[in-house]
């Protein structure tokens, strides 16, 4: 069903095979009114009205996507009025099915050479093309998809559609937000007390400023805020896209293993987050209410160090006392809390 209304939805784009079957398929089902016309009356059935409202149906099924069509483009869908116009609307009709997509869409900057300049794609767009890609995300891609194959046992062609996935839902929440051109500079811009000139960066940028104190105290360092804040929004994105994948496929591991102990299925899936988070760190780029509880998220910029914390730990020949250690706090955040309290990390 899904497939469906995307399909007969004309805020999505057509490519130029997709708008040349269904133009194939309107002509061959107009043909073929007569006959079904035929086959009702040798049924003896009474459809009257039945050519007119066929018609009328693969007239609105042909607007969709010649509208498509034109979005898919870079045209606007007011364009299908040339359809009006004996000969051009034919002519128009025709060219439709060779125009290359994007041909008429505004070339945008990429993030790496305008860092502060606001895209212009619309983030409502149910069907926000990625093509063409990006260095960036096309590597982002290539290094998710490397990752799921060897963590998650997928095949190429499975952790590449889910890269993908997630790329594109990172893509169009940063658009939404419009802050999928932030300057890859940010972080030093914080620490050197710079503002940037664009109004969007500027309002992230305050509000990071109004953060540093409860970072500081959080134990975030300026290298974590370099590290964070230097990246690209995309990158930013697909980090945290990655987090929460890992944690629902645990936390839904977890539940399958804890639903038949428990009589109720909220008592299972608590007992299923109990576990994950005592197994998994959970991050936040929320105000400052992480700071006080020793089990809430923990500031993201803190990534990085308890990332290679672990690494390092994971290396050790004492590794499973350090497993065993966490299992007597009540969250692996309260762990990772009690490490930089020791300044172990």
């Amino acid at each position: 069903m899904q497939k469906l209304l995307h399909f007969l939805d004309p805020r999505t784009r057509a490519k130029r095979l997709e708008y040349l079957i269904a133009l194939v398929s309107v002509f061959v089902l107009g043909l073929l009114v007569p006959e079904l016309e035929e086959a009702l009356d040798e049924f003896e059935l009474d459809f009257s009205g039945f050519d007119l409202f066929f018609n009328i149906f693969l007239a609105a099924l042909f607007l969709i996507f010649i509208i498509r069509r034109l979005r898919d483009t870079g045209l606007s869908w007011l364009w299908i009025f040339l359809l009006l116009i004996p000969l051009v609307n034919l002519i128009a009709i025709i060219a439709l099915c060779f125009i290359p997509s994007g041909s008429f869409k505004k070339k945008q900057p990429q993030p790496e050479a305008q860092p502060e300049t606001q895209d212009q794609t619309d983030p409502t767009d149910p069907d926000l093309d990625l093509e063409p890609l990006t260095d960036l995300e096309q590597s982002l891609i290539d290094k998710y998809s490397a990752l799921y194959q060897r963590y998650k046992n997928l095949t190429p062609a499975e952790a590449t559609d889910l890269a993908t996935t997630l790329l594109k839902e990172a893509k169009q929440e940063a658009l939404s937000n419009n802050t999928y051109f932030l300057p890859t500079n940010l972080g030093d811009l914080i620490l050197n007390n710079t503002p940037p000139s664009d109004p969007k960066a500027r309002s992230v940028y305050d509000l990071i400023q109004e953060r540093l104190p409860g970072l500081r105290n959080a134990g975030v360092t300026d290298q974590d805020i370099k590290w964070w804040w230097n990246f690209s929004q995309i990158e930013r994105s697909m980090i945290i896209k990655n987090d929460e994948t890992e944690y629902s496929d645990f936390f839904v591991a977890q539940l399958l293993k804890t639903q038949t102990k428990f009589p109720t299925k909220e008592s299972a899936q608590n007992a299923a987050i109990a576990i994950t988070n005592k197994h998994l760190p959970l991050y936040s780029q929320g105000p400052q209410d992480y700071f006080f509880s020793p089990d809430d998220p923990l500031p993201i910029e803190l990534k990085d160090r308890v990332d290679a914390f672990m690494d390092h730990a994971s290396r050790s020949p004492d590794f499973q006392q350090t497993l065993q250690q966490i299992q007597t706090f009540s969250t692996f955040n309260a762990f990772i809390r009690q490490q930089i309290k020791d300044k172990k990390l």
